[in-house]
């Protein structure tokens, strides 16, 4: 659905809204809690239960847009 590519990392989000990223870790640019490489699109946990809708790679960092769910009606 979406994907965006930085310097030596990418993510991109599914058609479930589900955020996916993969490539050079570096300063932990894709979300993992780690700086392991990934070689293959891996699912960011943080944002399981988010539906993403947009996302955008930097030189080493990702920027994130997410539906907010459960706000308090006044």
């Amino acid at each position: 659905r979406y994907v965006s590519v930085g310097m030596n990392h990418a993510s991109l989000v599914d058609v479930n809204g589900r955020l996916r990223s993969f490539g050079d870790n570096k300063h932990g640019c894709l979300g993992l809690s780690d700086s392991g490489m990934r070689s293959q699109p891996t699912v960011i946990p943080y944002f399981t239960n988010k539906r993403v809708i947009d996302v955008a790679c930097g030189d080493s960092f990702t920027i994130i847009i997410c539906e907010v769910y459960n706000m308090k009606k006044e």
